[in-house]
């Protein structure tokens, strides 16, 4: 590319991306100042999510008040992963799952799992028969 072409190239990116930082309003309706994600969300019907770890979720308030604030929609970090909840092919362990699922609960949100098996990581652990 010359240098000419460059230096006329310059206002079209420049405009470019001076339209893409204009905020788009589909609906007619500038979100208030102070707004949270979860109302924004809502007010467009979808949802909007964290990952959630329990032990924060349990000491630290501000971790808990900002997800309460601004999602509607939360995933266990690890709670809810296979290994959590059974620990033993003879033991299962749903209390941290279920205080994640209590929190959701209480503050009108939905909970999302984890997957059943993810990738290799438990293939030798139990027989390929039993997990499917």
């Amino acid at each position: 590319m010359s240098k000419k072409s460059k230096l006329l190239a310059f206002p079209s990116t420049l405009s470019l991306l001076a339209a893409l930082l204009v905020p788009i309003n589909t609906v007619g309706q500038e979100l208030e100042t102070g707004g949270t994600l979860r109302s924004a969300a809502q007010a467009h019907g979808f949802l909007v999510g964290a990952s959630v770890e329990l032990k924060p979720l349990g000491t630290d308030p501000a971790y808990a008040q900002t997800l309460a604030r601004e999602y509607n929609v939360l995933t266990s970090a690890n709670a809810m992963k296979f290994e959590a909840l059974r620990p033993t092919r003879s033991r299962f362990a749903f209390a941290d799952a279920d205080k994640i699922l209590d929190f959701t609960t209480a503050h009108g949100m939905k909970l999302r799992g984890h997957t059943r098996r993810r990738s290799a990581l438990f293939a030798n652990s139990w027989p390929s028969s039993t997990v499917h």
